[in-house]
Parts: structure tokens; sequence; C-alpha cells
């Protein structure tokens, strides 16, 4: 919410989540990869900047059952995966002059940087920020995150252990920078 604290107008598409934008924010609630690309391409043509902080996974099962499946009624289980669409990289390749889109890597350890480089170059982004959950205190189940913010004109920010909301100001004043 750092970014309507700091004057956006913020839209949030979200997948189940317990998580409240608490009027502040318009949201978007959706259950599927294919709803989070559907949702995304709707809002693109009103957006400045594009920040896709969380990723769907990258497969989901092919078949969708519609009530619970009985243990005795199965044998041997097998499930068919099928890979999602890779919505960070269509957003950027269809991007228009002028917006901004920002991505995440959630990496850890060694190689993340040049992961998170790599990531950079080949979705096309303006800005990606890494999260690597190998420093302490960062990451899932902490008030506090440590991240590395790269930029496409090969700009790097290393920024200190913080407060997750201090982190993200950081990270907003970053993206106003570079537009």
């Amino acid at each position: 919410m750092a970014a309507r604290r700091m004057g956006a107008d913020v839209t949030l598409i979200m997948g189940p989540t317990a998580i409240g934008t608490h009027g502040i924010a318009t949201r978007i609630n959706i259950e599927t990869a294919e709803e989070m690309l559907a949702a995304v391409r709707e809002q693109l043509p009103n957006a400045d900047i594009i920040i896709m902080n969380a990723a769907v996974s990258d497969f989901a099962a092919e078949e969708i059952l519609s009530s619970k499946m009985k243990k005795r009624e199965t044998g041997d289980l097998s499930i068919k995966l099928k890979r999602t669409p890779d919505i960070l990289s269509e957003i950027a390749r269809s991007k228009r002059m002028g917006q901004v889109v920002v991505g995440f890597a959630l990496e850890k350890g060694e190689g993340s940087e040049a992961y998170a480089r790599a990531k950079l170059t080949e979705k096309n982004l303006d800005m990606i920020v890494l999260n690597d959950i190998a420093e302490e205190g960062a990451g899932f189940g902490y008030d506090t995150n440590k991240v590395t913010i790269f930029t496409r004109d090969g700009g790097v920010q290393w920024l200190p252990l913080l407060s997750k909301e201090a982190c993200a100001v950081e990270i907003l004043k970053h993206i106003a920078r570079i537009t």
C-alpha cells in the first residue's frame, strides 16, 4: 500500500488470499493463471507502471476434478501438468511506449544475481527486484527484507535489511527515477 500512500492509483490483481486491501486499492480477484493474464491484459492500457511481484505457478493440473477423488476409486495416480502462461513476458512484450514493467526474482544463494540479470533481459523488463531468500531476515516469515534492484540500463542498487514497508518505499522511489 506504499504506492497508494505515495499518491498512485493502485489496482491489485490477486489470487485467493486473506490479505485485505482495506478499500485503499481497486482489487480484482482471480483464481487461475489464465484469469490473471486476462485481468492484467484488461488493465494494461490504463497503467503507467506494472509491478508483477508474485508469480503464479509455472505448471497447473491439466484436469481439475469437480469433486473429491476417493482412495478406493483409484489405483496408481498420475497427474498430467500443463504449462501456464508466462504473464510477465507477455505483458513486457506488449507494453506501450512509456510504460514501465517491473518484475521480481525470488532466488536462493549463489547465482541469484546472474539469474535476475538474465530474467531482466530475457523478459524485456525495465527493472527487476531480486529477493534472495538465502539472506538472513529476507523472504517469507519475516517482517524484513533485503533486496537488490537491477535496471535495464545496467544500474544496481543493493538495499540493506529493511522493514518490508521501507523496502517497498525504496523500490517505488527507484521506479520513479526510471520513469
